[in-house]
């Protein structure tokens, strides 16, 4: 496959790489028994597909639900690890199918979870396997110029065709050269030069990386995102706690100090503004401008408006605009 994609892969499109291996994986699998038994491939080892040769036989491929399974715990278990796993497989490869595409066009991915939601109840009906998104089939799509949503659809009904139609010249692909078509798929999605961009991008965005993909592969997909999204929830809880939630406008030299609040302001962030507001020295002067927030959680209007007390009891001029905050009590 490499050697195809990069010597005579834009010459012969119509005969993608992946094809060329799996056809030359049926061919040594007949061949080489020629040369020495021992190399004969036993039916553990090649694509296993219901051969259907009669109508009734179609009837068979379908299974009914075991209702009962409702009342048993480890079936609710199973089911919900298996929703949790197929979902996040399908976003990873929808961001990776969004980096293949030639047009950096970016898939709904709510839709993509609606959509495989209802295809997981029907195929439960049926008695089929989860479905979810496969990045070799993506891929493949891609790599034939698919532009719209129809290829998939039209990707689904020609394997449906093939499945019903040669079940037994499937048989014959050895399950070794499928594994060549991931291994190389995987290849031209994590090849070193990403490795030396996530790298170039700081510590923060590097070592979340690192450590998911290391978890991924220590134990399985699940887990290991679950590790690495633990890691990163706290490299950005580090970062809330490091850098301050406003910017400061107007300050040394200036009668009037004018700190602007971001968008978001959070409880991480109170510290930070606790520290800008304590360190006001005596008669000084200050307003909190808060008409770019979106959103202010409690904890921290808690506290500003507690601050207004406290810079009535120091001789500070402090202002807020665009901040909604209690009127002082008559006490005050």
């Amino acid at each position: 496959m490499f050697a195809w994609d990069r010597i005579l892969g834009r010459r012969v499109r119509l005969l993608p790489g992946a094809l060329v291996a799996v056809l030359l994986g049926i061919a040594g699998q007949w061949v080489l028994p020629m040369f020495n038994p021992a190399l004969q491939l036993g039916p553990e080892h090649l694509v296993g597909l219901p051969v259907i040769r009669t109508f009734s036989d179609v009837g068979a491929l379908f299974a009914a639900p075991d209702w009962s399974a409702l009342l048993r715990l480890d079936a609710w278990r199973i089911g919900i690890t298996l929703g949790i796993v197929a979902s996040l497989e399908t976003l990873l490869t929808l961001e990776a199918t969004d980096k293949l595409d030639r047009y950096k066009r970016e898939a709904p991915t709510d839709r993509e979870l609606a959509v495989q939601g209802v295809g997981n109840v029907f195929a439960g009906l049926l008695g089929g396997l989860p479905i979810t998104g496969v990045l070799v089939r993506s891929a493949a799509n891609v790599d034939a110029g698919a532009q719209t949503k129809s290829s998939a659809v039209l990707h689904g009904l020609l394997m449906a065709v093939a499945v019903f139609s040669i079940p037994v010249a499937l048989n014959m692909i050895p399950l070794a050269s499928l594994a060549a078509v991931l291994i190389y798929t995987g290849f031209r999605l994590a090849q070193p030069q990403l490795i030396r961009h996530m790298r170039s991008q700081g510590r923060m965005q590097f070592v979340p990386f690192l450590v998911t993909v290391v978890a991924i592969l220590l134990t399985d997909l699940l887990m290991g995102i679950l590790v690495g999204l633990a890691v990163g929830f706290l490299f950005v809880l580090f970062d809330q706690l490091r850098y301050p939630c406003y910017t400061v406008v107007s300050g040394a030299g200036s009668v009037l100090k004018r700190v602007r609040l971001q968008e978001q302001v959070t409880f991480l962030n109170k510290a930070s503004l606790a520290q800008l507001l304590d360190s006001l020295p005596p008669r000084s002067r200050i307003e909190l401008d808060g008409t770019g927030c979106r959103h202010i959680d409690h904890d921290v209007l808690e506290f500003i408006s507690d601050f207004r007390q406290t810079a009535l009891l120091r001789e500070i001029d402090f202002r807020t605009v665009g901040i909604a905050l209690p009127p002082l009590s008559p006490s005050h």
